[in-house]
């Protein structure tokens, strides 16, 4: 009994140690996060066109003299969050992200002064004008920021498309149901957008993109309509309708 003490001590204060030297280490790192958007040849851009397939890259920079824990599993996750800036505000319009299913169980450390790189494909929105903010990270490193000009053939700047109303058949549904969603021009000019439309729940992640390839044009009164069977499976709780006249939205609530 004595010894099985001793031992349980001795395993005590080699985890102890391990851990207090990977925090000195995470302490003694200088990292920083340096996030940019590419083209599909890697260059480097500050404008993107709505529809356009490009890619956020996040490079993490230990300028420390110690190793920095990134990751506790391989590959190494990473995330960005895609804000729209308007009168000093912003507004969470998408997400993107890399994650696997299969993963790797051992610490990935970034050495001192040394990167690590990685880039996650985006479809630029078509409900989204002007400047965007995008923050993206990867593993346990420090959130990086850039900002991008969006333009576009969908731009809702170039047409009369402020009296587009969105409207749901109800305010609650349960899992399986189907919303039916109509969006109409109340206006008395003929309105231009994209076709189709995003479902993003509570926390910012897209869980639908109905987004279509094409544009709509509604005279003053007329109306479409989409359709979204909610899967079984979905939580409960409330959902976010994007269409892509305008920046409005619509709530509903999954029971």
């Amino acid at each position: 009994m004595k010894w099985g003490i001793i031992a349980t001590i001795m395993v005590g204060l080699v985890i102890a140690g391990v851990l207090g030297t990977m925090m000195s280490h995470a302490d003694a790192a200088d990292v920083q996060t340096n996030v940019s958007v590419l083209t599909d040849k890697k260059v480097p851009v500050e404008n993107v066109i709505q529809g356009d397939t490009v890619y956020i890259g996040i490079k993490v920079v230990n300028n420390g003299d110690s190793a920095y824990p990134l990751s506790s599993h391989a590959p190494v996750f990473a995330y960005a969050k895609i804000y729209k800036l308007n009168l000093g505000g912003k507004q969470l319009v998408d997400t993107v992200k890399f994650e696997t299913k299969y993963v790797m169980y051992h610490v990935v450390n970034l050495q001192p002064h040394s990167n690590y790189t990685t880039a996650l494909q985006w479809t630029v929105p078509s409900n989204v004008t002007g400047f965007v903010e995008i923050d993206a990270w990867a593993g346990s490193a420090p959130v990086g920021t850039t900002t991008v000009d969006v333009t576009g053939i969908q731009s809702s700047n170039d047409y009369n498309n402020e009296y587009v109303v969105m409207d749901t058949d109800a305010l609650a549904y349960y899992p399986g149901q189907t919303v039916y969603i109509t969006l109409t021009n109340y206006g008395d000019e003929q309105a231009i957008f994209g076709a189709g439309f995003k479902v993003m729940n509570d926390t910012g992640n897209v869980v639908t993109d109905k987004t279509q390839r094409h544009l709509v044009e509604l005279q003053p009164g007329e109306s479409i309509e989409y359709s979204w069977t909610i899967p079984s499976d979905m939580e409960s709780g409330w959902y976010y309708i994007y269409n892509y006249a305008n920046d409005d939205y619509t709530m509903i609530y999954i029971l």
